[in-house]
């Protein structure tokens, strides 16, 4: 009967640890994956391309991809369950430049755990003042 009872014991012990810990455990962030232009152009190395969804940024970038195209850039976005299903929506800012909005073709919807390839973000750059 001894041996029940510590085993009962031992049982309640782990299920206390391990079951909080996979409660809390929250999926990773999008990871967006894509090329931008400037006024049709590929952008400039050092190009700064941030997601957002609303006035929150979920992550930024630098083109280009270490090893890839001029303008290419990879966002390992932020974890945020609140903001599933939302647009995300992209500034851009060129080196030295002033931040723009870019258009992102397809559209792109905010969703965890997720991969988006093949997004082309296209910004027009603002003229000197």
């Amino acid at each position: 009967m001894r041996k029940v009872a510590v085993f009962a014991t031992m049982l309640a012990i782990l299920l206390a640890l391990v079951l909080p810990a996979t409660a809390s455990a929250q999926l990773p962030g999008p990871v967006l994956v894509g090329t931008v232009t400037i006024d049709g152009a590929a952008a400039a190395t050092g190009t700064v391309v941030e997601a957002l969804v609303g006035t929150t940024s979920i992550g930024s970038a630098t083109t280009p991809i270490t090893g890839g195209a001029a303008g290419s850039f990879r966002i390992e976005g932020a974890s945020n369950s609140a903001l599933v299903g939302q647009a995300v929506t992209f500034r851009v800012t060129a080196p030295g430049g002033v931040a723009v909005a870019g258009t992102a073709t397809p559209a792109v919807t905010y969703a965890q755990a997720t991969a988006v390839t093949g997004i082309a973000v296209a910004a027009t750059s603002v003229p000197p003042t």
